[in-house]
């Protein structure tokens, strides 16, 4: 397993990186193509790897079979993943800290991409080549420094460039280790 440690300092951390713990799932099909979620949330042309927030005392491995299960329906067993990568961000503003721990697993499923649906957690899925998930990497650095609210529960101003920063290290790292 490999480890990377980021430090940033934006002016509105983005909610995902006040959580905690994080899981993302480099998920492939049989056909060699990535699978990635897509949400109406997220700027034009933006997806990322299945994944979300790890719960208090949750084993990062049942966490990432609960997600995969949450976001496409897939039932694995937890020894099918592999873990690539453990990545620890310490963010900032001038007025809080957090510690953000994402763990990065790889999953190869025996499916075609024609099998899988997304759930409830995602409005759709995308099938990328390795170049276009290197290309997406490229995309997240060039996201809108405006400021959005997304509202609701995790409610809480912050650019999507700041999103991004992060994002496209992980998404960059997923494909030279994958």
């Amino acid at each position: 397993m490999h480890e990377y440690s980021f430090n940033y300092k934006f002016t509105h951390i983005p909610p995902i990186m006040k959580r905690g713990r994080h899981v993302l799932i480099v998920v492939k099909d049989t056909e060699g193509k990535f699978i990635l979620g897509s949400k109406k949330i997220y700027p034009p042309d933006i997806y990322r790897f299945v994944g979300g927030g790890i719960n208090q005392g949750e084993d990062i491995k049942l966490g990432a079979k609960r997600e995969l299960e949450e976001e496409l329906k897939i039932k694995i067993h937890e020894k099918d993943l592999e873990l690539l990568a453990k990545f620890v961000v310490q963010v900032a503003n001038d007025y809080e800290q957090h510690r953000f721990e994402t763990f990065l697993f790889i999953l190869t499923v025996p499916l075609s991409s024609k099998t899988l649906t997304p759930s409830d957690d995602l409005d759709g899925i995308v099938y990328l080549t390795k170049k276009e998930v290197v290309d997406l990497a490229k995309r997240y650095k060039k996201l809108s420094h405006d400021l959005v609210d997304l509202g609701g529960d995790k409610a809480g101003l912050f650019s999507w460039s700041d999103y991004g920063e992060f994002y496209s290290e992980v998404h960059r790292i997923a494909m030279e280790l994958s």
